[in-house]
């Protein structure tokens, strides 16, 4: 048998260990130099990968190190179902959200309520009301249960078009992602609030705030209580680094969270349990990452101005860029040099999304970017790979 020792250096090595980087730059809103967050100094041979990867909004600090603590101590426990642990972690949800805790339905991850919420509230003469673009789990859910889909362009300023989307009589589910993906543009506060008075009678609105503590945007969360037809969604997957551990919850009223239910449902596991509880004893947490990326963002999003790129005005861990060559032709070009992005969306051809990485990850993205400038597009670009792999991962990411 091997020692405490061996094994605890075992999981030490596979989980990560942590390391502080100091990083300066400006941040697009005026905030000041930032440390980096704890990030993995080491992977380990068995999961190394080649290759700079900024296509799926993933964290590459990866969990927090208290969560990390708690992931290495919780392996022991894991032949248990520890179902009172996952009931705190509920707890501890509802207190950080200020809601009741019958107010919250934990899930692996929110693309269960993605993929849940068309088949509760859309049907044949029950719309789904979603922008364009925008991620497409619930638009690829309610095609697939036979439910007309509606999709409405983003306004001139990245903000979803309420008025429009609130236009509909056979709305049965409107679908806000905020901030959005894969633009990283906000919706105001008030927008979203004047969608709840607008919007037709029995529609259910399902507000996403999957990249919300990646901006300065107030959550919705605390109009729960007083509106019935209202659903927010939470991951623990972007900011808190915890996407391949899957956890996440909606914020509703019990009702609503019953016709969810009804479609199936699952507990997280113990390990994302742990970690997740972890992460919200840690006050400031957010902030500090919510800075590091908006200080990597703001300096990789000027240096591509400052070529004349376009890029979309983001508050979140992506943005989509515009280099005047087809998004997938700009996404197979930076693939030929280890760096791989996003995708185009059908609506926005000629962009391509960029998730923002660690300040390494983005170097090398400048470095890739600017080889790809001097060399043609490859011909044989497409984005049917890459799509492929979204639809199989449309309930996971």
């Amino acid at each position: 048998m091997a020692s405490d020792n061996t094994r605890r250096g075992f999981l030490r090595s596979s989980l990560g260990a942590s390391a502080l980087a100091l990083s300066s730059g400006f941040l697009g809103g005026g905030a000041g130099l930032t440390s980096a967050p704890a990030v993995a100094a080491e992977t380990g041979t068995r999961f190394a990968r080649a290759g700079t990867f900024i296509n799926y909004n993933e964290n590459p600090l990866g969990p927090c190190e208290s969560a990390r603590e708690a992931l290495r101590e919780i392996i022991a426990e894991s032949g248990f179902y520890r179902f009172d642990l996952i009931e705190q972690l509920q707890h501890a949800v509802a207190d950080s959200m200020g809601v009741s805790v019958n107010h919250v339905q934990l899930q692996p991850g929110s693309g269960w309520t993605l993929l849940f919420a068309p088949q509760a509230f859309t049907s044949a003469s029950k719309s789904l009301v979603t922008a364009d673009p925008g991620y497409e789990a619930c638009e690829q859910q309610a095609k697939m249960s036979g439910s007309p889909v509606h999709r409405v362009a983003l306004l001139p300023n990245g903000a979803h078009d309420i008025d429009r989307m609130c236009s509909f009589p056979d709305a049965g589910l409107i679908y806000i992602c905020n901030p959005n993906n894969p633009t990283g543009t906000i919706t105001p506060r008030s927008a979203i609030i004047s969608a709840l008075k607008k919007k037709p009678q029995g529609a259910v609105l399902m507000v996403d705030e999957a990249y919300i503590h990646y901006s300065n945007e107030q959550s919705v969360a605390d109009l729960v209580a007083s509106h019935p037809d209202l659903i927010v969604i939470r991951t623990f997957s972007k900011l808190y680094g915890m996407a391949g551990l899957r956890c996440g919850f909606a914020v509703a009223q019990p009702a609503l969270l019953e016709r969810l239910k009804r479609q199936g449902e699952d507990v997280v596991s113990v390990t994302a349990a742990v970690a997740a509880l972890a992460s919200l004893k840690q006050p400031d947490l957010v902030e500090q990452r919510r800075s590091y990326t908006a200080s990597v963002r703001g300096e990789v999003l000027a240096w591509l101005r400052q070529r004349g790129v376009r890029c979309t005005d983001s508050h979140s861990n992506c943005f989509m860029m515009r280099t005047g060559r087809p998004g997938a032709s700009e996404a197979a070009a930076l693939a030929e040099h280890g760096v791989h992005v996003g995708r185009a969306w059908p609506s926005w051809p000629d962009w391509v999304r960029v998730s923002i990485g660690s300040r390494e990850d983005m170097e090398a993205f400048k470095r890739a970017f600017v080889a790809a400038q001097k060399q043609p597009a490859p011909s044989n670009a497409s984005t049917s790979t890459t799509a492929m792999r979204l639809c199989r991962a449309a309930a996971l990411a």
